[in-house]
């Protein structure tokens, strides 16, 4: 299981745990956690997005990625600890579990839209509600329950209506997966003594016990492959730490993918095309989501943030758009230059500034770039008279950059006009200028001035 794996929010379980940790003290020092080694999964391959629940915001939140690790955006912003999310089917919601900040009470259960908006409680249950999963058509939810005394499996519609008890006394510590056709439901019970895997039909009835060994055989979401005949799940059957094992559907043939001693992998999940496996390890100190091919060959990282836990994925189709890069500018550009009085012939030293303000956002799908231009009045002096001259310019409220890849910058170019006011002779001027972003660079790129013949 994960740090917060739900299967230990049992008693039952809390006491398997501590005595596990017992006899890995018996063993002697752990040597230092060796990291995974990325050897060949092509990232370009993986398709679809992962939901996860980490620790990097400080608490428990819900964050979701593409399956080759971009666009990795939270979704969850609460004091509360949100853990062991999953997809709806089509990849449009979001189920989770919520417990208390300092952990003090019950889960409860529940669901949110993908991008995190449309924030739902489904369950109210003093006894808590936790684990929720998803059946393959999304008209059901099933999860773990203690509302009947014990920790049963029960199902309830998306919206949280229609409660149905699906186990009696069964220890049930998870609920992890449905098959892909619906007819049935996984779930991990520690009932003889140890955790096992159970697999029974999607009503409750014919109770089937797919593992049965000495040791633990769990996984949050161990579950089917996309054709229902794989079966992939973490076991402690080879010295004490968790890997990740395939088998057939009925509990034949069981191959183990992993070994990685004295480092724990777990919590495995199926790509929706069945030709990977996301995880978690341990093996860089902290847990971090991984993917794999089918066979465990081409392991890769996913995650890397090393004062965190990214834990428990579930892969769906789909794909998450990278957040925006916002960049602010706010920069002021003093300009002073000659020009000539177009009715007298007067050289006129003119003198201002420009103050540019505006933002930069960059998205997969493209870049947006906006920005304010101010200017105070340009004033002028000629250089034979003495005569002032000031030059008036609205101020531009929106324009657009374009975003030059040759370049690197963002381009922008306009032409304006303005009319000299308070002088003896009026004329206008237009100019044309560019601006780029960074560093910043201010052109004139056409000036060009008339006399308007009149004086005021």
């Amino acid at each position: 299981m994960s740090t917060i794996s739900l299967c230990r929010l049992s008693a039952l379980v809390v006491v398997a745990f501590f005595i596990s940790a017992c006899d890995a003290t018996d063993r002697g020092t752990a040597p230092p956690p060796r990291v995974l080694q990325s050897v060949g999964v092509n990232a370009s391959v993986l398709k679809g997005k992962i939901v996860f629940h980490s620790t990097r915001d400080g608490d428990f939140e819900i964050f979701a990625m593409n399956a080759d690790g971009s666009g990795q955006t939270q979704l969850t912003f609460n004091d509360t600890q949100e853990v062991d999310p999953t997809w709806s089917p089509d990849g449009k919601h979001i189920t989770f579990t919520s417990f208390p900040s300092d952990w003090s009470g019950v889960g409860q259960i529940f669901i949110m839209n993908a991008d995190g908006s449309g924030l739902t409680r489904l369950t109210d249950n003093e006894a808590g509600d936790y684990g929720p999963v998803w059946s393959p058509d999304g008209k059901s939810i099933a999860f773990v329950s203690n509302r009947a005394g014990s920790s049963d499996a029960f199902v309830m519609n998306p919206d949280g209506s229609g409660v149905r008890q699906l186990t009696y006394g069964a220890f049930v510590n998870n609920v992890t997966n449905w098959s892909p056709d619906g007819q049935h439901i996984a779930f991990m019970s520690s009932l003889d003594g140890d955790n096992e895997i159970f697999v029974m039909n999607a009503d409750g009835s014919n109770i089937v016990k797919l593992t049965d060994n000495n040791v633990s055989d769990e996984g949050d979401h161990a579950g089917w492959s996309p054709d229902g005949k794989l079966f992939v799940f973490s076991s402690d059957r080879d010295g004490g730490d968790l890997d990740i094992f395939v088998m057939k559907a009925d509990g034949t043939g069981v191959t183990q993918l992993t070994h990685n001693d004295w480092i724990t992998d777990d919590d495995p999940y199926f790509s929706p095309d069945g030709q990977h496996i996301a995880f978690q390890s341990n093996g860089t100190g902290s847990e971090e989501i991984y993917v794999m091919n089918l066979d465990g060959s081409g392991v890769i990282q996913l995650t890397n943030i090393p004062w965190a836990f990214d834990a428990v994925p579930v892969w769906v189709n789909g794909h998450i758009a990278a957040p925006p890069d916002i960049q602010q500018f706010n920069q002021q550009f003093d300009i002073t230059s000659y020009l000539l009085n177009p009715c007298n012939g007067e050289p006129i030293l003119l003198a201002g500034s420009y103050h540019v303000v505006g933002t930069i956002t960059t998205t997969n799908a493209g870049t947006e770039s906006k920005f304010h231009l101010n200017t105070q009045d340009f004033e002028g002096i000629g250089q034979v008279t003495g005569l002032k001259y000031v030059y008036h310019e609205q101020t531009r409220s929106q324009d657009f950059f374009a975003y030059n890849p040759y370049t690197s910058r963002y381009e922008f170019s306009t032409s304006y006009g303005v009319t000299s006011a308070g002088s003896t002779d009026n004329f206008r001027r237009d100019v044309a200028y560019s601006y780029t972003y960074p560093p910043g660079d201010f052109r004139i790129i056409r000036d060009t001035s008339r006399c308007s013949g009149t004086k005021q």
